[in-house]
């Protein structure tokens, strides 16, 4: 019951999934989009306090990772 999660929406590329993701309440998204996009969706997405976060691989394989936790956490957040 205490436990905390941060939810993600991945929208891909896809603006209008963001925008709707916004507006449905979510508070951290992760899209792929090109940069101005991007900064555009950022910016709205600032006025609803959330976060976006840019995609910075496509694909994880957690067979390369001896921990899987942080891999997860590092692929999420693109840190």
């Amino acid at each position: 019951p205490s436990a905390q999660a941060l939810f993600i929406v991945d929208c891909g590329n896809l603006p209008g999934l963001a925008m709707g993701a916004l507006a449905d309440g979510h508070r951290a998204l992760r899209i792929d989009m090109e940069p101005l996009l991007a900064t555009k969706l950022a910016d709205i997405a600032a006025s609803y306090g959330a976060a976006v976060y840019a995609t910075c691989a496509q694909t994880l394989d957690l067979r390369q990772f001896p921990d899987g936790r942080a891999a997860c956490e590092q692929w999420l957040l693109c840190d």
